[in-house]
């Protein structure tokens, strides 16, 4: 299919989504979240489902009683008691699960109850960006990824660069006028963090090193993708005293901690524990990774890193146009931004030229997943955590925030180190496996 633009694409992809919802008929229909995929679902809906649309429902309790777009926002309980009949549609980001079995247990039949699951095969997306691609590249539709952030791949097979495109607004508009896929793309990257090293290129020969790699696990966290290597990869319950619930041996509220501020850490509270308290000194590399996300990297490659030379291992870029708006597209807080940079002036101004490097370039590290020698692992926290540390304690002065701003400002500033010590060392980048549960 040929697109007119980026818009018809997106388009193409909620309308899919959307019609899997099977909400046809004449039941009222309740929302359950009113963020950004909730009131973005509002949008999308046909007239004959808005004119069915009698109210959000959300957890928050602030918001109870107060409107979006005109539609009153209620407790699930109170949606329920006035709209017995009504189907339940949850648009949340994460803990969809947990909301369901949480309808259920107030009382709605699970046949009421719709899950709408924004991950899908991204054909729209990459159908779209694919018709809009210099000669340089190509789209790599084998590879899994969530559906707006297809993995772009060199056409040279001798180069091996991918990198993965974000697209958003802004990034579309350059691309439905054809600015962007002309020059290689990844020159950019070069310039701002150093040489692009594929780990795939690892020899697996030489004196071996030894490694562990952190998973993060959340008591609220559904199955692993699969069973990984225990010699090399170690859970560890995240935010563990903020729950009852025992899921692993080794918690991040053991010894030195905050793991009772793991709501705006997120997976970071694993590494503060690991770095306060001296985990794996012994070994020389430490990482850490996600539950429903891995390194597509090999026991063979892990073990080889030292005699590779590679210092570090993150996850391959991700390319947005504004750097910025996305953030605070997705923390809906400006603010954050400046804070963090007024932080890294007062604490570490030697990081002054890395952060206006970093906010001027268009790639993203994400999701603080990464392998470090075990030395820079200490030297990375120390700059993490005097950050953010600064950053929480503006914020404490003035709200309690608990909506994960830390997390978010952490991915940002893994980039930044990079860019600082791009000729202090060398790294190497692999891809993300997602684990998408349907």
């Amino acid at each position: 299919m040929k697109y007119k633009n980026y818009e018809q694409a997106r388009a193409e992809i909620w309308k899919e989504l959307i019609g899997g919802l099977y909400i046809g008929g004449e039941s009222p229909i309740i929302l359950f979240g009113c963020g950004w995929m909730g009131t973005e679902l509002v949008k999308c809906f046909g007239k004959d489902i808005r004119e069915r649309l009698v109210g959000f429902c959300d957890n928050n309790k602030s918001l109870w009683g107060t409107k979006k777009y005109n539609i009153e926002i209620r407790s699930p309980k109170e949606s329920l008691i006035l709209f017995p009949e009504a189907i339940f549609i949850i648009a949340i980001a994460r803990g969809a699960l947990e909301v369901k079995k949480q309808l259920i247990d107030i009382g709605i039949a699970e046949e009421k109850i719709r899950v709408f699951r924004l991950n899908d095969n991204g054909v729209a997306i990459r159908g779209y960006l694919s018709e809009r691609l210099g000669a340089k590249y190509e789209i790599d539709y084998d590879f899994p990824a969530e559906a707006d952030v297809p993995v772009v791949r060199s056409v040279d097979r001798n180069e091996k660069r991918d990198f993965r495109v974000s697209i958003d607004e802004y990034l579309g508009r350059r691309l439905d006028n054809n600015e962007l896929f002309d020059a290689p793309v990844i020159d950019e990257y070069e310039k701002c963090y150093g040489k692009y090293l594929d780990i795939s290129e690892n020899k697996n020969e030489g004196e071996e090193n030894s490694v562990i790699i952190m998973i993060a696990k959340s008591h609220m966290d559904y199955s692993n993708m699969e069973l990984d290597n225990p010699d090399i990869y170690i859970p560890i319950q995240a935010g563990s005293a903020l729950t009852d619930k025992d899921i692993c041996d080794l918690k991040d509220n053991q010894g030195e901690n905050i793991s009772d501020r793991n709501y705006n850490y997120c997976e970071c509270s694993v590494l503060y524990w690991a770095w306060k308290n001296g985990f794996a000194k012994e070994y020389q590399y430490l990482g850490l990774r996600h539950y429903r996300r891995k390194f597509e990297i090999s026991v063979e490659q892990l073990r080889h890193l030292s005699s590779n030379g590679i210092d570090i291992v993150h996850l391959d870029p991700m390319y947005h146009e504004d750097i910025r708006a996305r953030f605070s597209f997705h923390t809906k807080n400006d603010k954050d931004w400046d804070v963090m940079k007024q932080a890294i002036h007062t604490v570490f101004p030697e990081y002054d030229e890395a952060m206006r490097i970093y906010e001027n370039q268009h790639f993203v590290i994400g999701y603080n997943m990464s392998i470090l020698r075990r030395d820079i692992f200490d030297d990375y926290c120390n700059f993490l955590f005097g950050v953010l540390t600064y950053v929480e304690d503006y914020y404490l002065k003035r709200c309690d925030r608990r909506d994960r701003y830390l997390g978010f400002l952490a991915e940002n500033l893994f980039g930044i180190y990079l860019i600082k010590n791009k000729n202090k060392y060398t790294h190497a980048v692999t891809k993300l496996v997602p684990y998408i549960k349907y």
